[in-house]
């Protein structure tokens, strides 16, 4: 085992992490400076829209929900005490009667929707009675999101669709181009380079086997000429020396290779210039290389995984959280359907009147909806 090897390494990836961190920096600063993201645009393009006519409509049937909350309680406690009055005050039969139909219409339309989206999640945990729809299926609800997400939202395809739409490739060319060609970033690569090397080439265990290829190589090294007959006869002599005078200018080899690294940064620079000149090429790649990733990051596992940490108080609010206006409107709207039946049954001339009302909605509807 290396004895200098932790602080070489350690030195090593130091050195490799900051420029990283650096050329990461430099690139994320190259993409911002290039203009406004496309959904910046959309979201300044178009204005918010006002709220349609439903949801002002829902929103001021909403007030009534607390009403017929507590109005259902009252019209409970109604019913059992109902007998009693009735029997010590008869005559309040002909005025008590007809409310009743209406406000049990109500009380009716309310609880009963009340009751149903409260069956979806309630009770959570398995029992012989009844458990709430969305704990039941679980899992298959999980699996359904999974897909769903994956297939229509979120998918390797879909952002590579997105990126090339918006000319994804052409910016992260020119940002490259621009990262590269930053001075700090060039020699901070070099000082990365050679650092790299010299640690490795410092390692004893580079040194050893390197002094081992060598000595190998000697050993079975034949002279091809008379010249060389004496050379090959003494190699014993000169054999250990030459291997020490190699290991020991290793390290002066990270010192020689400015003029291998100003090749690289030609070829680099001629790339990264022909990519920002014609980044239609550079197209594909970058769309195969998005796909790739994200089939590496495994996108749906990590849903799964995140959707199956949930508890099913947490998977609740994940599927009413945008939702809960219109829950609370099916209560309140069964509610006022409710007093509408109500009233059309105890008061039998109201039936044409709602029957003409709802006719002038539904022509009106007819008039104004919209077109495909």
């Amino acid at each position: 085992m290396d004895k200098q090897s932790p602080v070489s390494d350690y030195t090593q990836k130091n050195t490799w992490r900051q420029w990283v961190n650096l050329f990461l920096h430099q690139l994320t600063t190259e993409l911002t400076a290039q203009g406004i993201t496309p959904a910046a645009d959309i979201s300044q393009s178009s204005p918010e829209a006002s709220p349609s006519l439903s949801l002002q409509a829902a929103r001021l049937i909403n007030f009534l929900n607390k009403p017929f909350f507590w109005g259902g309680i009252v019209f409970l406690g109604w019913l059992i005490v109902n007998p009693v009055v009735i029997s010590s005050f008869p005559s309040i039969t002909q005025i008590v009667d007809p409310w009743e139909n209406i406000i049990g219409s109500t009380v009716v339309g309310y609880w009963t929707n009340w009751l149903a989206i409260k069956m979806l999640f309630y009770p959570r945990r398995p029992n012989r009675i009844w458990q709430g729809l969305i704990p039941a299926r679980r899992q298959t609800l999980i699996e359904l999101l999974v897909e769903g997400i994956s297939a229509n939202l979120f998918s390797p395809a879909i952002v590579a669709a997105y990126l090339k739409k918006h000319h994804a490739s052409e910016r992260l060319a020119h940002a490259l181009q621009a990262t590269f060609d930053a001075p700090e970033l060039r020699s901070a690569f070099r000082v990365a380079v050679k650092q790299g090397i010299a640690d490795f080439l410092n390692r004893p265990s580079t040194k050893a086997a390197l002094s081992s290829m060598l000595e190998e190589w000697l050993d079975q090294w034949k002279a091809q000429t008379l010249w060389e007959l004496p050379l090959e006869a003494s190699k014993k002599a000169w054999q250990p020396s030459l291997i020490r005078r190699i290991i020991a200018i290793l390290p002066e080899i990270s010192q020689s290779l400015d003029p291998l690294l100003d090749h690289f940064e030609a070829k680099l620079h001629q790339t990264f210039h022909g990519l920002a000149a014609d980044p239609e090429n550079f197209q594909e790649e970058i769309t195969a290389l998005v796909e790739k990733g994200f089939q590496a990051i495994r996108i749906e596992e990590i849903i799964r995984h995140q959707l199956s940490a949930m508890d099913e108080s947490e998977l609740e609010r994940l599927l009413t959280a945008g939702v809960t206006t219109e829950l609370v409107f099916l209560q309140t709207s069964g509610g006022v359907f409710g007093l509408l039946v109500g009233l059309a049954v105890t008061f039998p001339w109201l039936r044409l009147v709602l029957a003409v009302t709802a006719l002038i909605l539904w022509i009106i509807y007819q008039k104004s909806v919209a077109k495909d």
